[in-house]
């Protein structure tokens, strides 16, 4: 792996985090819950959305605005022209059982949550980006909402 494919890959781990980062901030800024979607190895893509709680269960609506293309925000990081990652795991943990860990979302105070059941709060969430014999993981804190890149 030369110097530019780590650089892809420390470009795709912030991508990442840049995504959980504008679906908390957009969570705050609207006063309602704003989450993000990965599926994982088998998609590596970031996808955000807002819950629309006026169903129930509420409802994923994926239309969060992207900063810069002002498109819907939708990061395909197995395509995207200058980041490059192989693989994308996530584990999480929760103070509680949450049956749906691709979902995540921000309360309109930025608490990351459970996706489903929606009252369940996030202890740690980590998603490991791995290009090649290397790796960046991105670690969402509980209660605090803090993300990191290591």
């Amino acid at each position: 792996l030369s110097v530019t494919n780590t650089h892809k890959l420390d470009l795709a781990a912030a991508e990442v985090a840049d995504a959980i980062r504008h679906a908390r901030n957009e969570a705050i800024r609207r006063g309602a819950p704003v989450g993000f979607r990965n599926e994982g190895s088998a998609k590596m893509d970031i996808d955000l959305y807002r819950l629309d709680t006026s169903t129930t269960p509420a409802t994923p609506v994926y239309d969060i605005e992207h900063p810069f293309t002002h498109g819907p925000y939708e990061s395909s990081l197995g395509t995207h022209p200058y980041a490059r990652m192989s693989d994308l795991t996530r584990s999480a943990e929760f103070y509680g059982t949450c049956t749906q860990t691709k979902f995540i979302y921000f309360d309109s105070s930025g608490v990351p949550r459970c996706g489903e059941p929606d009252t369940v709060l996030l202890k740690r969430y980590e998603m490991t980006v791995v290009h090649g014999d290397y790796a960046r993981v991105v670690t969402l804190e509980g209660i605090t909402g803090r993300v990191t890149v290591q």
